[in-house]
């Protein structure tokens, strides 16, 4: 019977020292430590200073004993990125005003005199994405208002050339295409207000008489030769209208085919040529 006292003993031991053993549960303001560090890094992420400091400050009243010590590295980063925003928010605020009047060529090189001191600042950062998406916005509108004017569809070349200036005044190459658009439309309108030359119509000739083809052959001759001259003039509008005058009088001339012809290919070539250069 006394070797019970002894087991019960050993049993009781056992039972205590296991419950001492047992992991204790953290205290409540733990997690609440944790989350608030965690706040820290998510608002210096962001770029929000105010944030990162209110999170700060509340983490250093509330944590404790290591918790407290690791906040130490947060509260350096929280002081480098004040400094980095005073530097930084000057450029930055220059920078965004630029962009306000459609200059982001002139913003991308305010900003690249920041480089250095700036980069990793999200507001510096963010606005240098910012700046090269819309200069990448207007090169690519310059592009598809150029292949427009080849086609010939010129509206929709004006409406691209307005579109990229609204994004950059100082557009690559928006000069060039005006210029080029400006030269198209005059071509247009010389082409509608040239008058088709008048046909001389000849008359039948009486019965019994000869043919009077070579008449004809003369009046188409003097066409081409007055065809010719304009296209070497770089008259197209003029060459192309006695080229067709010809076709008229005599429709399955070699030469005013020929002519037409020409006359077609130069203008699209001068009219490229203004496109390259």
């Amino acid at each position: 019977m006394r070797k019970w006292p002894r087991v019960a003993a050993t049993l009781l031991a056992v039972i205590v020292l296991a419950l001492w053993l047992r992991p204790k549960p953290e205290p409540a303001w733990v997690a609440r430590c944790d989350a608030l560090s965690a706040a820290v890094n998510d608002a210096l992420t962001s770029g929000d200073l105010t944030s990162a400091e209110t999170s700060l400050i509340q983490a250093q009243a509330l944590c404790q004993g290591e918790r407290r010590d690791a906040l130490a590295p947060l509260s350096e980063q929280v002081a480098r990125a004040y400094a980095l925003a005073k530097t930084c928010s000057a450029a930055i605020k220059n920078t965004e005003s630029l962009l306000e009047r459609n200059r982001p060529s002139q913003a991308r090189s305010r900003l690249a005199q920041h480089k250095d001191a700036c980069t990793g600042y999200t507001p510096y950062d963010a606005l240098n994405e910012r700046v090269a998406n819309q200069l990448q916005q207007a090169t690519h509108l310059i592009e598809a208002g150029f292949a427009k004017l080849q086609v010939g569809e010129l509206d929709a070349a004006e409406q691209s050339l307005a579109q990229a200036v609204a994004l950059d005044v100082q557009a690559s190459d928006a000069d060039r295409l005006r210029t080029a658009l400006t030269h198209a439309r005059r071509q247009q309108a010389a082409d509608a207000a040239t008058p088709i030359n008048p046909v001389t119509l000849i008359p039948a000739p009486p019965a019994g008489a000869s043919p009077v083809a070579s008449s004809t052959d003369a009046l188409v001759a003097e066409l081409l030769r007055d065809g010719r001259d304009a296209l070497a003039r770089k008259n197209y509008a003029e060459a192309k209208s006695s080229a067709r005058n010809a076709l008229r009088l005599s429709p399955g001339s070699r030469a005013a085919n020929d002519l037409l012809q020409k006359a077609e290919s130069a203008e699209r070539q001068a009219l490229q040529d203004i496109v390259i250069d």
